[in-house]
């Protein structure tokens, strides 16, 4: 974790079945300073990659959060605004209405973190995970 580093964006595509879960894993560097939190916008595809030939996407995922093996799930907020706001400042494509996919904001402390998407209802399908740091 290198002070001045930060995460600017991270993006990875997998098929999640029920026996098989994708993790992404990324890393957040120190800011300098006494600098709060950075706010990231955490988004699990899946309907949405129809937009893009891919009609197996993943609805309603399972998705956790952990730093450095602990769970941290209690930082990932359900906060449509933010997500409407951020997305098209990061360079987020526009999603599918009423798809059912995982949007969070998440204020998140340097480290090592690792995020688990799982199938629920014994489903399969494709996502695309998305991690964008924002100025917000």
């Amino acid at each position: 974790v290198v002070p001045g580093l930060p995460l600017m964006d991270q993006s990875s595509r997998g098929k999640v079945t029920p026996e098989n879960a994708l993790v992404v894993g990324f890393v957040i560097g120190k800011s300098h300073g006494k600098v709060a939190n950075k706010q990231y916008l955490l988004r699990v595809l899946g309907p949405s990659l129809s937009k893009f030939d891919i009609p197996t996407g993943l609805k309603n995922p399972r998705v956790s959060l952990t730093r450095n093996g602990k769970p941290f799930d209690h930082l990932m907020i359900d906060d449509r605004e933010f997500v409407e706001t951020w997305s098209p400042k990061v360079g987020a494509f526009a999603l599918v209405k009423e798809s059912g996919e995982f949007l969070r904001r998440a204020s998140l402390p340097a480290g090592n973190y690792s995020l688990t998407v799982e199938s629920t209802n014994g489903e399969s399908g494709d996502v695309l995970v998305e991690i964008y740091e924002t100025a917000a």
